[in-house]
Protein backbone atom coordinates (compact mmCIF):
# COMPACT_ATOMS: atom_id res chain seq x y z
CA UNK A 1 0.00 0.00 0.00
CA UNK A 2 1.32 3.63 -1.25
CA UNK A 3 -0.94 6.34 0.45
CA UNK A 4 -1.05 8.98 -2.02
CA UNK A 5 -3.97 11.65 -0.76
CA UNK A 6 -5.52 12.48 2.95
CA UNK A 7 -8.34 14.47 2.85
CA UNK A 8 -9.71 15.56 6.43
CA UNK A 9 -12.83 17.47 6.66
CA UNK A 10 -14.20 18.80 10.08
CA UNK A 11 -11.81 15.87 11.50
CA UNK A 12 -10.32 17.58 15.15
CA UNK A 13 -8.57 20.12 14.47
CA UNK A 14 -8.69 20.46 10.85
CA UNK A 15 -12.02 22.19 10.35
CA UNK A 16 -13.63 22.26 6.81
CA UNK A 17 -11.51 20.76 3.93
CA UNK A 18 -8.02 20.01 4.43
CA UNK A 19 -5.35 17.97 1.95
CA UNK A 20 -2.18 16.59 2.55
CA UNK A 21 -0.62 15.35 -0.90
CA UNK A 22 2.03 12.19 0.03
CA UNK A 23 2.85 11.89 -4.07
CA UNK A 24 6.62 10.36 -4.03
CA UNK A 25 7.21 10.17 -7.47
CA UNK A 26 9.96 12.55 -7.36
CA UNK A 27 12.77 10.32 -6.74
CA UNK A 28 14.52 12.67 -5.11
CA UNK A 29 11.70 12.61 -2.37
CA UNK A 30 10.83 9.39 -1.14
CA UNK A 31 9.92 10.52 2.49
CA UNK A 32 7.44 11.98 4.21
CA UNK A 33 7.75 13.90 7.03
CA UNK A 34 4.69 16.26 8.74
CA UNK A 35 5.70 18.36 11.43
CA UNK A 36 3.92 20.97 13.94
CA UNK A 37 3.77 21.99 17.54
CA UNK A 38 2.35 19.91 20.48
CA UNK A 39 -1.38 20.40 19.37
CA UNK A 40 -1.12 21.11 15.90
CA UNK A 41 -3.39 18.05 14.88
CA UNK A 42 -0.10 15.58 13.66
CA UNK A 43 -1.64 12.87 16.30
CA UNK A 44 -4.98 13.82 15.11
CA UNK A 45 -3.99 12.91 11.40
CA UNK A 46 -2.78 8.98 12.20
CA UNK A 47 -6.02 8.77 14.38
CA UNK A 48 -8.14 9.28 11.06
CA UNK A 49 -6.04 7.44 9.06
CA UNK A 50 -6.59 4.77 10.95
CA UNK A 51 -10.17 5.17 11.43
CA UNK A 52 -10.85 5.97 7.56
CA UNK A 53 -9.10 2.15 6.97
CA UNK A 54 -10.65 0.57 9.83
CA UNK A 55 -13.86 1.78 10.90
CA UNK A 56 -14.67 0.40 14.39
CA UNK A 57 -11.89 -2.02 14.36
CA UNK A 58 -9.39 0.65 14.73
CA UNK A 59 -11.42 1.56 18.20
CA UNK A 60 -11.55 -1.84 19.86
CA UNK A 61 -15.71 -2.13 18.35
CA UNK A 62 -17.61 -4.99 17.74
CA UNK A 63 -19.31 -3.18 15.08
CA UNK A 64 -20.39 0.30 14.58
CA UNK A 65 -23.14 0.92 17.05
CA UNK A 66 -24.10 3.72 19.45
CA UNK A 67 -20.59 3.12 21.45
CA UNK A 68 -18.70 3.37 18.42
CA UNK A 69 -20.21 6.22 16.88
CA UNK A 70 -20.47 8.17 20.63
CA UNK A 71 -16.57 7.50 20.54
CA UNK A 72 -16.23 9.29 17.14
CA UNK A 73 -17.73 11.98 17.30
CA UNK A 74 -15.47 13.08 20.10
CA UNK A 75 -12.98 13.15 16.99
CA UNK A 76 -15.33 15.62 14.71
CA UNK A 77 -14.41 19.13 14.72
CA UNK A 78 -16.13 21.10 17.95
CA UNK A 79 -17.94 24.06 15.65
CA UNK A 80 -18.95 21.77 12.96
CA UNK A 81 -20.86 19.56 15.20
CA UNK A 82 -22.73 22.88 16.38
CA UNK A 83 -24.07 22.43 12.36
CA UNK A 84 -26.67 19.51 11.78
CA UNK A 85 -26.11 20.70 7.89
CA UNK A 86 -22.32 19.99 7.97
CA UNK A 87 -20.46 16.88 7.69
CA UNK A 88 -17.66 15.48 8.37
CA UNK A 89 -15.10 12.58 6.26
CA UNK A 90 -11.99 10.94 6.27
CA UNK A 91 -10.78 10.34 2.61
CA UNK A 92 -7.58 8.43 1.53
CA UNK A 93 -6.23 7.72 -1.74
CA UNK A 94 -3.76 5.15 -2.25
CA UNK A 95 -2.24 2.45 -4.48
CA UNK A 96 -2.30 -1.42 -3.95
CA UNK A 97 -0.29 -4.19 -6.15
CA UNK A 98 -0.90 -7.51 -3.76
CA UNK A 99 -3.35 -9.15 -6.20
CA UNK A 100 -0.71 -8.84 -8.84
CA UNK A 101 -1.72 -5.75 -10.94
CA UNK A 102 -1.42 -1.98 -9.58
CA UNK A 103 -4.85 -0.95 -8.04
CA UNK A 104 -6.26 2.57 -7.22
CA UNK A 105 -8.59 3.25 -4.37
CA UNK A 106 -10.59 6.04 -2.86
CA UNK A 107 -11.95 5.33 0.37
CA UNK A 108 -14.42 7.68 1.96
CA UNK A 109 -15.37 7.46 5.40
CA UNK A 110 -17.98 9.99 6.50
CA UNK A 111 -20.33 11.09 9.29
CA UNK A 112 -23.49 13.28 9.61
CA UNK A 113 -25.28 13.60 13.03
CA UNK A 114 -29.17 14.59 12.93
CA UNK A 115 -31.52 15.32 15.63
CA UNK A 116 -28.53 14.11 18.21
CA UNK A 117 -28.16 10.39 16.11
CA UNK A 118 -24.69 9.78 14.13
CA UNK A 119 -24.40 8.11 10.78
CA UNK A 120 -21.35 6.50 9.41
CA UNK A 121 -21.41 5.92 5.59
CA UNK A 122 -18.17 4.26 4.15
CA UNK A 123 -17.89 4.34 0.87
CA UNK A 124 -14.64 2.68 -1.75
CA UNK A 125 -13.74 3.59 -5.63
CA UNK A 126 -11.22 1.56 -6.40
CA UNK A 127 -9.96 2.08 -10.54
CA UNK A 128 -12.99 4.33 -11.07
CA UNK A 129 -15.44 2.08 -9.74
CA UNK A 130 -17.10 2.79 -6.70
CA UNK A 131 -18.14 -0.79 -4.95
CA UNK A 132 -21.51 -1.79 -4.27
CA UNK A 133 -22.82 -2.45 -0.72
CA UNK A 134 -22.12 -6.16 -1.18
CA UNK A 135 -18.85 -5.69 -1.67
CA UNK A 136 -17.88 -3.33 1.30
CA UNK A 137 -17.72 -5.81 3.84
CA UNK A 138 -14.99 -8.10 1.47
CA UNK A 139 -13.09 -4.83 1.18
CA UNK A 140 -13.08 -4.52 4.74
CA UNK A 141 -11.91 -7.74 4.87
CA UNK A 142 -8.97 -6.97 2.16
CA UNK A 143 -8.27 -3.75 4.44
CA UNK A 144 -7.51 -5.80 7.58
CA UNK A 145 -5.21 -8.50 6.05
CA UNK A 146 -3.51 -5.84 4.42
CA UNK A 147 -1.87 -4.38 7.39
CA UNK A 148 -3.61 -5.31 10.31
CA UNK A 149 -4.51 -2.25 12.71
CA UNK A 150 -2.04 -3.23 15.14
CA UNK A 151 0.41 -3.76 12.24
CA UNK A 152 -0.46 -0.27 11.28
CA UNK A 153 1.05 1.31 14.28
CA UNK A 154 5.03 0.30 12.63
CA UNK A 155 4.27 2.18 9.92
CA UNK A 156 3.62 5.47 11.19
CA UNK A 157 6.20 6.85 13.73
CA UNK A 158 4.47 9.26 16.27
CA UNK A 159 6.94 11.47 17.96
CA UNK A 160 4.55 12.21 20.78
CA UNK A 161 3.92 8.73 21.48
CA UNK A 162 7.50 6.42 20.74
CA UNK A 163 7.35 6.43 24.92
CA UNK A 164 4.67 4.98 24.72
CA UNK A 165 4.79 2.42 22.37
CA UNK A 166 7.83 1.66 24.32
CA UNK A 167 7.33 2.04 27.90
CA UNK A 168 3.70 1.34 28.69
CA UNK A 169 3.66 -2.79 29.55
CA UNK A 170 -0.22 -2.94 29.61
CA UNK A 171 -0.26 -1.72 26.01
CA UNK A 172 2.76 -3.96 24.33
CA UNK A 173 1.56 -1.95 21.22
CA UNK A 174 5.59 -2.83 19.52
CA UNK A 175 5.04 -6.63 21.10
CA UNK A 176 1.73 -6.91 19.28
CA UNK A 177 2.84 -5.62 16.23
CA UNK A 178 6.21 -7.55 15.60
CA UNK A 179 4.10 -10.58 16.50
CA UNK A 180 1.46 -10.16 14.15
CA UNK A 181 4.47 -9.07 11.30
CA UNK A 182 6.22 -12.62 11.43
CA UNK A 183 3.07 -14.79 12.15
CA UNK A 184 3.40 -15.55 15.92
CA UNK A 185 0.02 -14.25 16.91
CA UNK A 186 -2.09 -17.46 16.03
CA UNK A 187 -1.78 -18.36 19.90
CA UNK A 188 -2.97 -14.93 21.44
CA UNK A 189 -5.99 -14.99 18.52
CA UNK A 190 -6.75 -18.70 20.43
CA UNK A 191 -6.28 -17.43 23.50
CA UNK A 192 -8.43 -14.18 23.19
CA UNK A 193 -11.33 -16.89 21.32
CA UNK A 194 -11.07 -19.91 23.72
CA UNK A 195 -11.14 -17.67 26.90
CA UNK A 196 -14.43 -15.76 24.99
CA UNK A 197 -15.97 -19.02 24.52
CA UNK A 198 -15.53 -19.86 28.28
CA UNK A 199 -16.81 -17.12 29.64
CA UNK A 200 -19.70 -17.28 27.72
CA UNK A 201 -20.41 -21.21 28.68
CA UNK A 202 -20.37 -20.81 32.28
CA UNK A 203 -19.71 -17.94 34.66
CA UNK A 204 -18.11 -20.74 37.35
CA UNK A 205 -14.63 -21.84 35.81
CA UNK A 206 -13.94 -25.20 36.02
CA UNK A 207 -11.23 -27.33 36.57
CA UNK A 208 -10.19 -27.34 32.91
CA UNK A 209 -10.94 -23.60 32.57
CA UNK A 210 -8.25 -22.87 35.59
CA UNK A 211 -5.72 -25.42 34.35
CA UNK A 212 -5.61 -23.60 30.73
CA UNK A 213 -5.82 -19.95 31.79
CA UNK A 214 -3.01 -21.15 34.69
CA UNK A 215 -0.69 -22.45 31.81
CA UNK A 216 -1.45 -19.13 29.72
CA UNK A 217 -0.49 -17.00 32.55
CA UNK A 218 2.61 -18.81 33.42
Amino acid sequence: MILQKIELNNFGSYKDYNVFDLDTSDQSRKVVIIGGKNGAGKTTLFVAIELALYGHYCLGYKNSGKRYTKKVMTYINDQAKMNEDENAYVAIEFSDSTNGDLDQYRIVRSWTWKKGETKEHFQVIKNGKKLVDRDLADFQTFLLHLIPPTLLKLCFFDGERIAEYLLDDQKNNVRDALMVLSGNDTFDIMYSSVKKVLTASSSEEDDVTREYLHSKST
